[in-house]
């Protein structure tokens, strides 16, 4: 149980007097959302994919949810050294045969498409409508791209492994898995299998830059962009970029490296102007786009419930409500409970 601190700077605004965060299994939420009483009664708590369909066709439990865009991603590592990715037109191809929007609806909605790195609510996020045309899909284009190459009309393939984490069905990930390799099929005549890998071996093993192509995700450590551009994609030091030095940092999880990429994303660390950092971020997200250093794929969104006495929860300016877990604290200083049922 929590308790407001009467040494907290702030403790006068804060309207809650406990908070109760009982221990049982997190399959069990729903349940003591519903039927739980007394300190056994959540007031809010995420939905499960399960239990999800169940709550948007029931207009009283529709009304409670609230969707969250989760601070992290989804997206495709093409082996920018290996064949046939190593080529920019098979990787331009693959960026315009995904439609992230029939990603969305595989999932039930607990995806939304991505076109940049940093998710929706977090420092970062670019809402730039240029970044919807450097990879956006479109089956034409992706065969267009193959003109002139030894695959021109989706032939003449190698075999093609698509690497990723196992066990990560509560995240939708085998359904999107099985969904890209069908699309992939479907609009390049690529035939694609899946391998997964446990945790630790997909680890070490992406950072052998062996695999063609890797379907990955990134739960965001803090709130800002460099957390994805830098910790992600930058493949030099500051200190090496100094002295002209680049591609130097090892065991990154892509081989992908450019010099225009690293030199906007370094910059873009040191900058005290946040209008300018996030110049910067869009310069840094068009190269690597365009040279197709990853393709972008989806946001993660959680759905959660809350009680209708619960008030206060704090909203993104993209209008998303920001729950007490992950990267964002302290909702417990605003939220506050009004007119709940004591059964």
């Amino acid at each position: 149980m929590l308790a407001p601190n009467e040494n907290y700077w702030d403790f006068e605004s804060i309207k809650l007097t406990k908070v109760v965060d009982p221990l049982f299994p997190a399959a069990d939420n729903i349940l003591y959302y519903e039927q739980g009483t007394g300190d056994q009664k959540l007031d809010w708590t995420q939905v499960s994919a399960g239990d999800y369909k169940r709550y948007q066709d029931d207009p009283n439990l529709a009304s409670q949810l609230q969707p969250y865009v989760f601070p992290g991603s989804w997206f495709l590592l093409p082996g920018t050294t290996l064949p046939p990715f190593d080529k920019l037109e098979v990787r331009q191809a693959l960026s315009h045969a995904i439609d992230r929007q029939r990603l969305v609806t595989v999932t039930n909605g607990l995806e939304i498409p991505s076109y940049c790195m940093v998710p929706a609510g977090v420092f970062g996020y670019l809402d730039d409508p240029s970044l919807q045309t450097i990879q956006d899909y479109d089956p034409e284009k992706a065969m267009a791209a193959l003109k002139g190459t030894d695959f021109e009309g989706g032939k003449n393939w190698p075999d093609i492994t698509m690497y990723m984490r196992n066990q990560e069905e509560i995240f939708n990930a085998d359904v999107m898995a099985n969904d890209i390799v069908d699309q992939l099929n479907q609009n390049l005549g690529m035939n694609v299998k899946i391998q997964t890998w446990q945790n630790n071996d997909f680890r070490r093993h992406i950072g052998e830059y062996t695999d063609q192509l890797v379907f990955i995700r990134w739960w965001m450590d803090y709130p800002d962009a460099d957390n994805n551009y830098g910790d992600m994609f930058l493949s030099t030091t500051e200190a090496d970029a100094k002295s002209g030095k680049y591609n130097t940092i090892p065991a990154r999880r892509q081989a992908w490296s450019n010099k225009d990429y690293d030199d906007a994303v370094i910059a873009a660390k040191a900058e005290p102007d946040q209008t300018k950092r996030l110049a910067l971020y869009l310069q840094a997200e068009k190269i690597i786009q365009g040279d197709v250093g990853y393709v972008p794929l989806t946001f993660r969104v959680d759905q959660y419930v809350f009680k209708p006495w619960v008030k206060g929860v704090p909203v993104t300016s993209q209008g998303y409500v920001s729950p007490d877990l992950n990267i964002f604290v302290r909702m417990d200083k605003t939220v506050f409970i009004e007119g709940r049922d004591q059964g």
